[in-house]
């Protein structure tokens, strides 16, 4: 029951979002000019869960020093910029959420439909962020934590990481 009154949350959010001013004055002095124009392009829903994400790790990242907090901020205002790569209407990541939650494999849609391409851009977002990221030359943990804010721990390998502020993301965006 839980988990439909959070679903039934997240619809509501994405149906009503709004950002006021002061939240677009907040969300600009954690990015630079240009993560900021990223920022704007994406759709309002996805600025509106970026905004509530960024809260939550603001709230849990005092006790961060001033340049990881800043770096967990700026991850969590852009960790869906991937979605930017198709128009995703409601419909979409509810169809979605309920293909995943039936357990079908969502990983290669293979059905040529007109959802094909904003369902493989949900499930791609975070490698589609992260290459995009990489292309604008951003810092290689920032493209770690928006590459990886939906990866489980243990399928993350590689050089040091900033692994206590992906934890920290990955408990507010799972939270919002």
């Amino acid at each position: 029951m839980k988990k439909i009154i959070y679903r039934c949350r997240q619809v509501w959010r994405a149906v009503s979002a709004t950002i006021t001013a002061d939240e677009a004055a907040w969300v600009q002095q954690w990015l630079q000019d240009k993560e900021y124009q990223v920022w704007q392009e994406m759709a309002l829903a996805d600025r509106r869960h970026t905004c509530d994400v960024a809260k939550l790790c603001y709230d849990h990242s005092r006790h961060l020093s001033a340049p990881e907090q800043t770096l967990l901020l700026r991850a969590a205002l852009l960790h869906d910029l991937g979605k930017r790569r198709a128009r995703l209407r409601l419909w979409h990541r509810i169809l979605y959420v309920l293909l995943k939650a039936a357990g079908r494999p969502l990983d290669r849609p293979t059905a040529p439909s007109l959802a094909v391409s904003p369902l493989a851009v949900i499930v791609h977002h975070a490698h589609l962020g992260a290459r995009e990221a990489t292309q604008k030359n951003w810092d290689d943990e920032l493209v770690f934590l928006i590459r990886h804010h939906h990866s489980p721990p243990l399928l993350i390998s590689g050089r040091r990481h900033p692994w206590h502020l992906l934890q920290l993301l990955q408990d507010a965006d799972n939270r919002c």
